[in-house]
C-alpha cells in the first residue's frame, strides 16, 4: 500500500506564463482570447492564469494515466482531489472584483462568502463512486484525515491531538445519507486586517452572539460588518 500528498504549487500568485500552454488562451496577433464572460479579451494575468490551471490539469492527468496503465493497481487505488480555498484572492484580476472570477459564487478566497468557502472537490473510489454524479453534503478539509483512515480500514488507532473531521465515507457510499454540520466559522482576523485587540474582542461576541441564535454557517465578515468589495 502507498499514500501520495500531492500539493501543487499551482494555481497560485505569481501568475508567472507557463509557455506549455500561453499560446492555448492567445490569437495570433497575441491578444488574448475573447472571453464571453468578462465581454473582453483576457489580459496578461489571466492568459497566465488559465495557462497555470492547464498546467496543473495536466500534471494530475499523468497521474490518472500512470494508474490506467496499471489497471490492478488502479482498482485499488482512492484519488481525492480538493483546493484549499475559493477562486480569486482579495485582489481583483480582470472584471468586477468579486463577482467575475468565482461567478456565479461572489467573492473568493479570504471571504467567507460563497465564492471562499465552496470549493472544488472530487473523489475517484472504484466500485463504491459513480462518475458523472455530485454529492450534496457539504465537508471540509479537517474531515479527510479520519476519512482516508477508514478508507484504508485502519480502526485501532491513535492520535495525540483531537481529532476535529469526521469521516464522509458514509456519504459517499451512500449519497442519498445526508449529515449535518453546525457552526462552522472561519479565522478571517488575519485575511480583513484587524490589528485592534478591541475590535477583534467586538467581532468575536458578536459571532457567539450569532452562532447561539442560529445552526448555520457564519458568515464571519458580512454579520460582524467588515466591509468587503461589492458586486
Amino acid at each position: 500500500p502507498f499514500y501520495l500528498y500531492m500539493s501543487h504549487y499551482a494555481i497560485h500568485t505569481p501568475y508567472n506564463p507557463d509557455s506549455r500552454f500561453t499560446s492555448n488562451y492567445m490569437q495570433a496577433d497575441g491578444r488574448g482570447v475573447y472571453d464571453e464572460q468578462l465581454q473582453a479579451n483576457l489580459n496578461k494575468q489571466e492568459i497566465n492564469h488559465a495557462a497555470l490551471i492547464e498546467g496543473m490539469d495536466e500534471s494530475l492527468g499523468k497521474i490518472m494515466d500512470y494508474l490506467e496503465a496499471r489497471p490492478e493497481v488502479a482498482k485499488n487505488t482512492i484519488l481525492l482531489f480538493m483546493s484549499d480555498n475559493g477562486g480569486q484572492a482579495v485582489s481583483v484580476r480582470q472584471g468586477r472584483a468579486n463577482y467575475d472570477q468565482s461567478y456565479p459564487a461572489r467573492a473568493g478566497k479570504g471571504s467567507a462568502y460563497e465564492g471562499g468557502i465552496h470549493e472544488p472537490m472530487m473523489v475517484y473510489w472504484p466500485g463504491v463512486t459513480q462518475g458523472g454524479t455530485e454529492n450534496p453534503n457539504r465537508v471540509g478539509i479537517e474531515d479527510f484525515f479520519p476519512t482516508i483512515l477508514e478508507m484504508a480500514g485502519a480502526k485501532d488507532y491513535k492520535c495525540s491531538q483531537t481529532v476535529d473531521g469526521k469521516s464522509f465515507v458514509d456519504v459517499l457510499r451512500n449519497p442519498q445519507l445526508r449529515r449535518e454540520r453546525s457552526k462552522q466559522f472561519m479565522d478571517m482576523v488575519e485575511i480583513v486586517g484587524i490589528d485592534n485587540m478591541n475590535q477583534l474582542v467586538m467581532i468575536l461576541e458578536k459571532i457567539c452572539d450569532y452562532a447561539e441564535a442560529s445552526d448555520s454557517f457564519v458568515p464571519v465578515s458580512h454579520e460582524c460588518g467588515i466591509p468587503e468589495r461589492g458586486i
